[in-house]
């Protein structure tokens, strides 16, 4: 019992505690946003009220008639005004004055306005922001008592000079110092998102880092004029001028690795901004400073200074006396000595030639170029080619002092357990020219792009490349003529598709030596649109076709093997099969088969077939493109028929 008295006692303080009434406003309104009305015979009362009240966090109470307004917003709708007779005040609230340190006078925060009205005194004004929700600084003008609370810092569009006008922040934000980042005689000229007047160069990197999309400034002393800015270096780049001071807000001074730096060398093109410089130090700083710039020339005899925004200009450096050119980023090209071709040139496809001390160099200059694959070195002249295809435009060629290279190059030698003597791959060339010897003609061959395969002569050396694996037409007989792919491919062991002493006649799509019936596999599932294929061990002779069973399906013939390269060798279901039953008509091709087992492989071999008919007394099959035939199945003794796939028959 006890406890509950004690709790209850404690419960009636709580419910009673006065209110923090420092945080009172007399004779202010907090107009609208109301939730409810109560009569209140105190202002206690009125808290108490508010209190209970969900999402009651500001009231406006008036004793004369004891009214009771409760509002769900800090400061009423629209914030707070003078008004005789009236007392509010916000739930929550601080009661401490802002810091008036950056107080600016004739200054205007013009915009962004959350409300406007009249207030006794500077202080009110501020005190009304504290008591709004979302305020952050306010405009004051004394000749009027008028008070504009704003929702963002420094206004719509930052502090512009407005005489009679006060401004402040709620919060005042110290500028960063970085001294570094200074440009002393220096206009960053353009971009500007506005201009205002400020004390102090400190002052005018607080305006920028405080405005929406301010990234760089310009400021005058000697006007105390502050040009703030929406890109870094200003619209077309640091120029010099004297009397002003620019700066980025976000800067490195960090000065570039000049390693790479080439004298007499143009970076000609790609500019984005040209002008004075005061030694190359200063160019490569203005780059620094300048949104995209990566690249500059410098030419020392009149100070000009060229920005690019692009790695050696827009085609590569090229010699030019009197111009020094640098890279913000020097890199170091990857070495890679096995994809180097000495006395070999990559003729063609070029997109652009530049002098280069060295190889390492040329292959540096190919890297950073857009679109270059490969190149072509002469140490002789310093002379570097790059160019856009791989192997250059029409393949590799022997040819003294010159090395060539890809940039992206294997120097696997390719699997040579499939290499063919005395066969051909006609046709299907990419490019031909001499080779050393063989290893040469296939490293050419991977050298250049969408080769495949090659054919090289060794009585005089010459090197076919090829676009198609086995060339045109697949490989044929030809004394002296070694032939290669650069991907041997083992063909895939199926003995149940192979059909001993078969024949798949016609629809030949070529004709070749075979050393096996595994070769001539391999053969055809190389050659496009090779399905099928019959060989004769014998002669090694094997042909490849472009019909399932060949043109009028199988047939017996002893000595020969044939088969399909996509094959099912899942027997039919027969229990369906049809006996003294004719499927007339309907004939893809006829011949003899050793029993009806044999009929119905031939039908699965054959391109179409799903029915056959067969006669034992001949050993004589029909094989047929429609189920049961032309007109469908009839009454002749000594006949079997079979549907390849059963169906049930309703009843």
């Amino acid at each position: 019992m006890l406890r509950i008295i004690l709790f209850g006692l404690l419960f009636v303080q709580l419910r009673c505690a006065p209110a923090p009434f420092d945080c009172k406003r007399e004779d202010v309104d907090f107009m609208g946003a109301d939730i409810g009305y109560r009569t209140a015979i105190s202002i206690q009362e009125c808290i108490d009220y508010c209190k209970d009240t969900e999402g009651c966090v500001s009231f406006t109470y008036r004793d004369s008639t004891k009214s009771c307004w409760m509002k769900n917003k800090r400061g009423g709708q629209r914030g707070p005004t003078v008004q005789g007779g009236l007392v509010s005040m916000n739930m929550d609230c601080t009661d401490t004055k802002s810091d008036q340190s950056c107080l600016q006078e004739n200054t205007d925060f013009w915009g962004a306005d959350l409300a406007s009205g009249r207030a006794i005194n500077l202080d009110q004004c501020e005190t009304f922001c504290r008591d709004t929700r979302d305020c952050v600084s306010i405009t004051y003008r004394s000749s009027d008592s008028q008070c504009w609370l704003k929702y963002n810092r420094f206004g719509a569009a930052g502090p512009s000079n407005k005489n009679g006008l006060t401004s402040l922040n709620m919060e005042c934000k110290v500028a960063p110092q970085n001294e570094t980042c200074k440009r002393i005689d220096v206009d960053f000229w353009g971009a500007d998102i506005g201009h205002v007047i400020a004390e102090s160069l400190d002052k005018c990197e607080e305006l920028c880092r405080e405005t929406e999309g301010c990234v760089s400034l310009t400021y005058r002393a000697s006007s105390n004029s502050c040009w703030r800015k929406n890109k870094r270096g200003g619209q077309r780049g640091p120029t010099v001028q004297g009397g002003l001071v620019s700066m980025n807000m976000d800067c490195t001074d960090t000065k570039s690795d000049q390693s790479c730096l080439q004298e007499n060398t143009d970076f000609w093109g790609a500019d984005l901004a040209s002008g004075r410089a005061i030694n190359l130090d200063q160019c490569e700083t203005f780059c620094r400073d300048t949104r995209d710039c990566v690249s500059i020339t410098y030419r020392s005899s009149d100070s000009q200074c060229w920005l690019k925004y692009n790695r050696f200009g827009a085609a590569g450096p090229s010699h030019k006396i009197g111009l020094t050119s640098l890279n913000m980023e020097c890199k170091v090209a990857p070495q890679n000595d096995t994809c180097k071709r000495i006395d070999v040139d990559f003729w063609g496809a070029d997109i652009g030639h530049v002098t280069a001390e060295s190889l390492d160099k040329c292959e540096e200059l190919c890297r950073e170029t857009e679109g270059c694959v490969s190149l072509t070195y002469r140490a002789s002249s310093n002379s570097c080619w790059r160019k856009n295809k791989r192997g250059g435009q029409r393949g590799p060629t022997v040819q003294g002092g010159l090395v060539s290279m890809n940039m992206d190059c294997t120097d696997t030698k390719s699997d040579q357990s499939c290499l063919q003597e005395n066969t051909d791959f006609w046709g299907a060339d990419l490019a031909s020219g001499r080779a050393i010897n063989l290893d040469q003609c296939e490293t050419f061959c991977r050298d250049t792009r969408d080769c495949v395969s090659i054919t090289y002569r060794s009585s005089d050396s010459q090197c076919w490349l090829k676009y198609n694996r086995f060339g045109a037409a697949g490989p044929s007989h030809r004394n002296g003529l070694t032939s290669l792919n650069m991907e041997c491919k083992v063909a895939p062991q199926n003995d149940t598709c192979k059909r001993i002493d078969v024949d798949f006649w016609g629809a030949d799509i070529g004709h070749v030596t075979a050393e096996s019936l595994d070769k001539c596999e391999e053969l055809c599932r190389g050659t496009e649109g090779c399905v099928s294929l019959t060989y004769r061990a014998s002669s090694n002779s094997c042909w490849r076709k472009n019909k399932r069973g060949g043109q009028r399906g199988p047939t017996v013939q002893g000595g020969l093997v044939s088969m399909n390269m996509d094959c099912t060798d899942t027997k039919s279901d027969q229990s369906c099969l049809q006996e003294n039953t004719d499927f007339w008509g309907a004939d893809l091709a006829s011949g003899r088969a050793i029993n009806l087992d044999q009929c119905e492989t031939f039908c699965r071999d054959t391109r179409d077939c799903v029915s056959i008919t067969y006669r034992s007394s001949d050993s004589q099959c029909w094989l047929k493109y429609n189920r049961f035939g032309a007109a469908g199945p009839s009454h002749t003794n000594g006949l079997t028929s079979l549907n390849m796939e059963c169906f049930d028959v309703k009843a």
